[in-house]
């Protein structure tokens, strides 16, 4: 992983355990998403893309997946064999803190 990426993970994985006690003593899950600047979380998101799968830009619609795992929405998304469904899911999972579960 790029180093610059590695230490904004590492970063965002420091806020998240910071939050996490609380949350719990709420009853709740923690929110990786409190306090995140989602547009900031897309352009990381769109680093990965290229430094680590080495794609230049997206296909149709894996903006809008990729926004929604990072907005933390549900997300259908229905694609062609061959059409990028994978990285819809491994790039937020690269960028956010914690585990990213796919069904």
């Amino acid at each position: 992983m790029n180093p610059k990426v590695a230490a904004q993970q590492r970063s965002h994985d420091q806020e998240f355990d910071e939050r996490a006690p609380e949350a719990f003593a709420q009853g709740r899950a923690p929110d990786a998403a409190e306090n995140r600047d989602s547009a900031g979380d897309m352009e990381r998101a769109l680093d990965v893309v290229r430094r680590t799968f080495g794609f230049n830009g997206l296909r149709p619609l894996q903006g809008e997946a990729i926004a929604a795992v990072l907005e933390q929405r549900d997300a259908l998304v229905v694609l062609p064999t061959g059409g990028g469904k994978s990285l819809c899911y491994q790039a937020p999972a690269l960028v956010r803190p914690g585990l990213t579960v796919v069904v």
